[in-house]
């Protein structure tokens, strides 16, 4: 969310505007050579956060199912890395770019055609194998899967290896 100062105490909040397609755009992995490839156990985005919190993607099976949603990525490295395992709930299987991909990499999901959403909260769950995780990234919105709106940037994440951590918008 944006934060508009309109005078000295006063601020209003502007939430981002619904988009279709989310991002997570890998710029630099952890201590993951060669490469710095990336692997990622689960990624979550929410239309709300806290105890009442509702994820927005539900448990994939392929890569286009259930439809509408289809999950892709810059690339995954075999069958059993493909970018639905991060959308999946399920912590022994995962996403992971192929070996000859370095950074920038990225997981995408499109919700579908007429199913935008005002995201305000996402999640990433990582493994430990390596400390292989993201380290720098933007999450970014789209409604053309073309034009992105970067909607959070993160860096120098050193210590979200084999945890769940949320992030806002």
């Amino acid at each position: 969310m944006r934060r508009v100062a309109i005078g000295s105490n006063q601020r209003i909040v502007i939430p981002p505007p619904p988009f279709r397609f989310f991002q997570l755009n890998i710029t630099l992995g952890n201590n993951c050579s060669p490469f710095n490839r990336s692997r990622l156990y689960e990624f979550t985005i929410r239309t709300s956060s806290g105890a009442s919190a509702t994820t927005v993607v539900p448990d994939m099976t392929s890569n286009t199912t259930p439809s509408p949603n289809v999950a892709s990525a810059s690339s995954e490295r075999n069958a059993n890395t493909q970018a639905w395992e991060c959308f999946d709930r399920d912590l022994t299987q995962f996403w992971r770019a192929d070996d000859a991909d370095a950074v920038p990499t990225f997981i995408k999901i499109d919700l579908g055609i007429g199913n935008e959403i005002i995201v305000v909260e996402y999640s990433l769950r990582t493994g430990s194998v390596n400390n292989c995780h993201p380290r720098d990234w933007t999450f970014e919105g789209s409604n053309d899967d073309s034009d992105y709106t970067v909607l959070d940037t993160q860096t120098g994440q050193d210590s979200i290896a084999d945890t769940w951590r949320d992030f806002s918008i």
